[in-house]
């Protein structure tokens, strides 16, 4: 279920963020976070975004220390 839950919130940002190729991606900025946490604001309630964000995060995280994102994000 954890992973599940990684994976619907990684493909959910990609695709809200309009990201489908890998260039797109490590050009993620923080006007593109934004977006993509509107994006589930929209479609979530409070207590989903409790457990949601902190995903997204470690996501975001794993994606600036992997090298993917060229910009420094900074990662609340």
């Amino acid at each position: 279920a954890t992973v599940d839950l990684h994976e619907y919130v990684f493909r959910y940002g990609l695709k809200h963020g309009c990201i489908t190729e890998y260039d797109q991606l490590k050009q993620l900025n923080p006007e593109g976070i934004a977006n993509i946490i509107e994006e589930f604001s929209n479609a979530c309630n409070n207590n989903s975004l409790a457990t949601i964000l902190p995903i997204l995060r470690n996501i975001l995280r794993f994606l600036h220390e992997e090298h993917i994102l060229k910009q420094i994000i900074p990662v609340w």
